[in-house]
């Protein structure tokens, strides 16, 4: 059952509610309730949106590794990339925490890597 509480630990590291994590990756909040507390077990496809979304393999997710390969980006690395630009990325003229800018991050990822599997 290692599932549930590593995607839970993985959910909290990026400081996300399960009402965050479903709507970006379109799972309803109840079933990831569920499969957090060992309640469900999550289907291939939700594994695979999961470890997806938060950049580790299925085989970290179900615990047969303790390694999070691919491996995390550099923390030290801005992914994104402002060019020249001084400003920090602001929405509604109100600067992103870093929170938000890894959910901003993970959303993006995940839709490209859902559009590379079409």
């Amino acid at each position: 059952m290692q599932y549930g509480s590593r995607m839970a630990q993985l959910r909290r590291e990026r400081g996300m509610t399960q009402v965050e994590l479903s709507e970006l990756v379109r799972l309803s909040r109840a079933c990831l309730s569920h499969y957090e507390n060992g309640r469900r077990e999550p289907d291939l496809a939700a594994l695979t949106k999961l470890a997806d979304f938060f950049g580790v393999t299925v085989d970290y997710l179900v615990g047969h590794t303790d390694k999070r390969v691919p491996l995390q980006p550099d923390p030290t690395m801005d992914p994104i990339d402002l060019g020249n630009s001084a400003s920090r990325l602001s929405v509604d003229g109100v600067e992103l925490t870093w929170a938000e800018r890894d959910r901003l991050l993970a959303g993006i990822r995940m839709e490209r890597s859902r559009v590379s599997r079409s």
